[in-house]
């Protein structure tokens, strides 16, 4: 019995291909390659959004193509899945959630100048700490809060606030900040919700799921998968918060 299961399995054990939608869409098209996927002995496909979609994502024409293709899988005996991002990683519903500059990621920078360049009128925007220090590379020593005078100290470093630069990958806009609960209220609203309303006849049907690729936290002092300057001096804002709330550690403040 499982022999004969394994030569000839279910629809959920046979590949499931990222399908990517990108370019106008044209409906005809789209499923006529559902009919070619049957032939090739797929299971199901991941209706994926991708670099180079002209076809406007999220918007009425969006939904009802995704229906069509959904009558096109169970009329085929296929399952369909729901890919929840334009593009990767999911969390700004193609950076309608990052619209709002409240929902943004944003980092803590640290600025390491020396104290004979120290200019306190030339600081950055939202600095929130200035500490001084002197220091080796990497290592410091002595150090303190900043009071005004810099000169037993070779080092001043200032820390402060500093929006993700935007980027297209984003439609203009930058990652969402996964750890604001309100941005992540946005975008399951902007999407999953959404999703729910127009797919409702195939969603936990046919739609047997949804796949979420790799929302994160944000680059974390190495300048992954943004463009500001100096990654490695970065830190997700929110990050310190959320530790001090979980975690109770002996020294710490």
């Amino acid at each position: 019995m499982e022999f004969k299961r394994f030569k000839s399995p279910q629809k959920e054990y046979k590949g499931m291909p990222f399908w990517c939608w990108n370019g106008k869409l044209d409906k005809k098209i789209l499923l006529n390659q559902l009919e070619v996927f049957k032939q090739m002995g797929m299971g199901s496909v991941f209706f994926h959004s991708r670099t180079g979609l002209e076809t406007p994502y999220l918007e009425d024409e969006w939904f009802d193509l995704i229906n069509a293709c959904a009558d096109k899988t169970k009329e085929l005996d296929m399952d369909a899945w729901i890919y929840d991002e334009d593009r990767w990683p999911s969390g700004t519903a193609g950076g309608r959630v990052t619209e709002n500059p409240e929902y943004r990621l944003h980092f803590i920078r640290a600025s390491v100048i020396p104290s004979n360049e120290f200019d306190k009128e030339t600081l950055p925007s939202y600095v929130i700490a200035i500490y001084c220090a002197n220091m080796e590379g990497k290592e410091f020593t002595d150090l303190c809060v900043f009071t005004g005078d810099v000169s037993a100290h070779n080092s001043v470093i200032v820390f402060s606030i500093e929006e993700m630069k935007q980027s297209s990958n984003y439609n203009g806009y930058t990652y969402v900040d996964t750890m604001n609960e309100s941005a992540t209220a946005e975008y399951i609203k902007q999407t999953h919700e959404k999703y729910k309303e127009k797919c409702a006849k195939h969603m936990g049907k046919n739609i047997v799921g949804i796949f979420t690729d790799e929302p994160h936290r944000g680059s974390l002092m190495c300048g992954f998968a943004i463009d500001n300057e100096n990654g490695a001096f970065l830190t997700p804002l929110r990050i310190f918060d959320l530790f001090r709330k979980r975690k109770v550690v002996v020294g710490y403040p």
